[in-house]
C-alpha cells in the first residue's frame, strides 16, 4: 500500500440529530468548525419553515434535511474559509416541481433546475 493511503473509504459517519440546531452544536463541540452565525439562524428557520422531520449531519460541513413536500433529500451545505464561507441549501423543488438552490441567510436563489421532476 502506498505511503498515505489507507485500506477502505475514508469520510464521515452520518449522525442522525433531533434539530438542525443540534446538528449545528454537535457540528461546532466535535470538529470545532463552527457555521457563521447568521447563517446557523437562518438554517434553523428554514428547516422549522420546511417542517424537516429527519436531520443527518454526514460531514462537518453538510447537513441532510429530509422534507416532507420534497421528493430528494435537502442538502445544507457550508462551504470555504474564513470570511468567504458560502452556506447553501441544495435540492429544494418549487411548486412546478423544478429544484433550485438557494444561498443563506439572505435566501437568494442561485440555480434553477429547468428540467421537471414531478
Amino acid at each position: 500500500m502506498p505511503s498515505g493511503f489507507a485500506v477502505g473509504k475514508p469520510g464521515y459517519d452520518p449522525v442522525h440529530v433531533n434539530s438542525v440546531g443540534e446538528a449545528l452544536d454537535f457540528i461546532g463541540t466535535s470538529t470545532g468548525q463552527a457555521w457563521p452565525i447568521e447563517a446557523r439562524r437562518a438554517a434553523v428557520e428554514l428547516a422549522a419553515e420546511l417542517e424537516a422531520n429527519r436531520v443527518v449531519v454526514t460531514s462537518p460541513g453538510q447537513l441532510s434535511l429530509r422534507i416532507p413536500s420534497a421528493r430528494r433529500r435537502v442538502l445544507v451545505q457550508c462551504r470555504g474559509k474564513g470570511v468567504d464561507r458560502l452556506v447553501r441549501v441544495v435540492g429544494m423543488t418549487d411548486d412546478l416541481g423544478h429544484e433550485y438552490s438557494m444561498s443563506l441567510p439572505d435566501r437568494q436563489i442561485i440555480r434553477v433546475s429547468r428540467k421537471r421532476r414531478a
